[in-house]
Formats: C-alpha cells, structure tokens, sequence
C-alpha cells in the first residue's frame, strides 16, 4: 500500500514539474491576456527601451530601468502578473506616433540631466495582429554617448566677503576637476554654498539667488581666420572633440538683486524665552503681550507666568549669543536640543528682524507634565518536574518622575521594587519547608540633564 502512494506521489510531482516547464517555456506573449482593448484599432502592447553605450554593467543597467520610466502616460503598458506567470494588460492606450516622439523628449530630458548631452535614439514600431487585436511593440534604442565632466570649477560671486568664502572652503565641494556632470551635483554644490552663507549671517541669501553658468565654448573657434576651408576644419575638430572627450567649464555665479538686505551679514541681537507657553496660545499675541513678568539675564530675557522654570538651562542649550553673526545651523541646534529636555513637549520659534542688520530670536517652550507616578505589578507561578517545588511569586515597581527639579528642567527617576516568593508545597511532612522561599527589596534614584554638546 505504501509502496502504490509512493508511486502515486511521484507521478503526480512529474505531472506538475512537466506542466510548470511546459508554461515557462510559452513566450510571455502567450501568457499575456489583454482585456477591454480598442477593436479595429492600434494599440500599445508592449515597449522596451535598449541602451547601446559605453559605461560599466551597473551603470547601462541603472540608467536602462530609469529610462523605462519616463515612457509617455500614453505609450505605457501597464501589465498586472496573475497566478505565478500569467499577465494581464487592461484598458491598452491607443497607438500615436505623437506619444513615441513624447517619450523621446522625456527620455533625453532624463539623460541631460545626468551629463548625457550627445544621446542619440531610433524608435522601432512592430505591429502584429491577433484576432481583432491590433498590438503594437514599440522599441527606443538608446546610444547615450560620452558623459560630460567638469574641466574646470570657479566662483565669480561679486561680494568680497562670498568669494573669500567660497574660495575658503572650495575644498569641501563634490565637484573637482574631471567630476562627471549632473544637475543633481549641480544642485548639491548651490546647497553647500548656501549653507556656508547662512552659518556666516546671510540670513536672506536662497538658493535662488545663486546659479551655475556652463561655458561650452571651444577657443580654437575664437581664433581669427580669413580661410572659410580653415574655419570649417576648425568647427568639424571641435565637435569631434565634443563627441570624444565633452568637457565643460563651471561658474558659480550669484544673481543680480535689487534687494541691498540679501548680501547683508546679520547679527544676533536679543534672545527672549517663554518657558511656559501654552498649546493653545498664539505666538504673535504672545511676543506683544504685557501682562508677564520679564526676567533680563545679560542680553536674553525670561518672560512667563508664574516661575516654573530657571533661566540657567536655557541658556546653557543655546548655541547663539548677541553680537554673533546669524548661524542658521545654530540656531536649529538650539531648537532641536530644547525640544530634546524632557521639561518640554514643543518648542517653538520665531525671528524679528530689527534695524537693518539685527535679529531677535524668540523660543516658545510648551510644558510636558511636569510629574507622574507609574504602578507595575507582577506575578509568576513556578513548577518544576525536577525537584520538588510549586512556588508563587509577586511583585510591584513603583516609579515617579519629575521633569523639572528645582526649576531647572533636570529630570528625576526614582524606583522602589519589592517581590516575595512564596512555597505552596508546605503539605508534604517537611518541616524544614518554609511558606517565604525569597524576598526582594530595592531602591533607585538618577538625576538626568540633557549636556551642552
């Protein structure tokens, strides 16, 4: 009997392994259904993109599946897989050249912006009819050329204090001499330059107000020459240079503005805490009203309500003081490290531009609770097959915390744990059986402060 379901089972996983190969081995156009499809007319069923270029295995393969995407909405097919190997198309968009020549632009679009300006495509349309299908294969052949690189970096920024700068900490910058192009780097180096800017007081300066310029130009055109045959040479060499080895010459520059406050270095000037800020309170009314006490330490000041809290902490996790030059990183470290003591559950903030080169920064500071007492309790029961023992046990942990000791937003954790295990086995003539088997008593307090980093 076991021998005939052996047999039995055998048969039946060839018969699987047989239809599975059998299904494999049908192209995906047969494992393809395609429902509410346009009858009597052209559409698109399929489309692939093929990258003939230079570059390594990673790169044609990263830039092949990237390509696949910018197919027009119109010229893509959607396939849906169904039980394992089967796909479905449904609703196919119809067929239009117009859509080929879209997602051509699109696809060129993509590889300008990675430093491919020299692509060339051949689009191959292949229409095969089934039943009263009209399908439509449309292939993009893609030789992307030569990425460009950078020849040269330089910084034209027409402000004394930029350029010195940008000349400084030119070191820090990703693009180098030979760096293949792309807008992506393009952008990444106007970011570390503002950024630069705004830790030195350009509190104004965006990244709009800056650009990068790329000069193409070839200087062997610029030579003078009354020889036409001479400067078509000359022209012909420079763009079979261009094809072979494009290079390209980068410019920071910085825009032209009307506005005088944009290349301005602004300073810190007051520093206002309000530690016991409300959820429900509005900023503005809050910055304007008169009815808090105010507290001034030096050049900050401590407005609140009733005293909650000391002045030391907060100054202690400020990283900005008056007289500094404006430090956008700063000032979100300061922010962030505020919002990390547990005395506060949001911090807020504000800046107030004042004269024509100052700032005043305002810290709102909401409240967490301030205390709360926390009950854990325990039990276990314990039987063991080896040894004799039948034990009980319970526990509590009781904890209190308190965010704000002695006003200065230091946290405090105190602990109590107590347990006792108990012998229900007491039943069997052994007077050295005790009913207590162990007692647990323990105590603990931390004191926590967030550090000046």
């Amino acid at each position: 009997m076991r021998l005939k379901l052996a047999k039995v089972k055998w048969f039946l996983g060839l018969f699987w392994l047989i239809a599975l190969l059998t299904l494999v081995g049908c192209s995906e156009e047969r494992r393809t259904k395609v429902v509410d499809y346009p009858i009597g007319k052209p559409f698109m069923y399929g489309n692939k993109v093929i990258l003939k270029g230079s570059g390594t295995k990673d790169e044609l393969k990263k830039l092949s599946t990237d390509l696949n995407n910018y197919w027009d909405d119109s010229a893509r097919v959607r396939k849906e897989q169904r039980y394992l190997l089967g796909y479905r198309i449904k609703n196919p968009p119809v067929y239009d050249s117009i859509n080929i020549i879209r997602s051509i632009n699109y696809m060129n679009a993509y590889l300008n912006a990675q430093g491919y300006y020299y692509a060339s495509f051949k689009d191959s349309i292949h229409k095969d009819s089934v039943g009263d299908q009209i399908r439509v294969n449309a292939t993009i052949t893609i030789n992307q050329g030569k990425n460009i690189s950078i020849d040269s970096v330089g910084y034209q920024l027409d402000d004394t204090i930029m350029q010195q700068l940008a000349t400084q900490r030119i070191r820090g910058s990703q693009i180098k001499k030979g760096s293949p192009y792309s807008k992506q780097l393009i952008s990444a180096e106007l970011d570390r330059m503002i950024a630069i800017y705004r830790r030195k007081g350009y509190y104004k300066l965006t990244k709009e107000d800056l650009y990068a310029e790329i000069d193409t130009t070839d200087l062997n055109l610029i030579e003078l020459t009354l020889d036409p045959f001479k400067q078509a040479e000359l022209i012909a060499e420079s763009a079979r240079k261009r094809k072979q080895n494009p290079t390209w010459n980068l410019t920071i520059k910085k825009r032209a503005t009307a506005d005088s406050s944009k290349l301005t270095q602004y300073k810190v000037a007051n520093i206002y805490y309000y530690p016991e800020t409300k959820i429900t309170d509005v900023i503005d009314s809050l910055t304007t009203s008169k009815g808090l006490i105010e507290e001034q330490h030096g050049d900050s000041y401590l407005r609140y309500r009733v005293g909650k809290f000391k002045y030391q902490p907060l100054k202690e996790h400020t990283f900005l003081s008056k007289g500094d030059l404006f430090n956008e990183e700063s000032y979100f470290k300061t922010i962030n490290t505020l919002g990390q003591i547990g005395a506060w559950q949001q911090v807020d903030s504000k800046i107030i531009e004042r004269d024509k080169d100052s700032l005043d920064l305002y810290f709102y500071l909401v409240p967490a609770l301030k205390q709360n007492f926390t009950v854990d309790l325990e039990g276990s029961r314990n039987t063991g097959d080896i040894g004799a023992g039948n034990l009980f046990g319970i526990s509590t942990n009781l904890s209190y915390k308190n965010r704000n000791v002695w006003k200065r937003a230091i946290q405090s954790i105190t602990n109590f744990r107590t347990g006792v295990e108990l012998n229900l086995s007491l039943g069997n003539n052994n007077t050295n059986q005790q009913l207590v088997q162990t007692f647990n008593i323990s105590a603990g307090q931390k004191l926590e402060s967030i550090k000046r980093r």
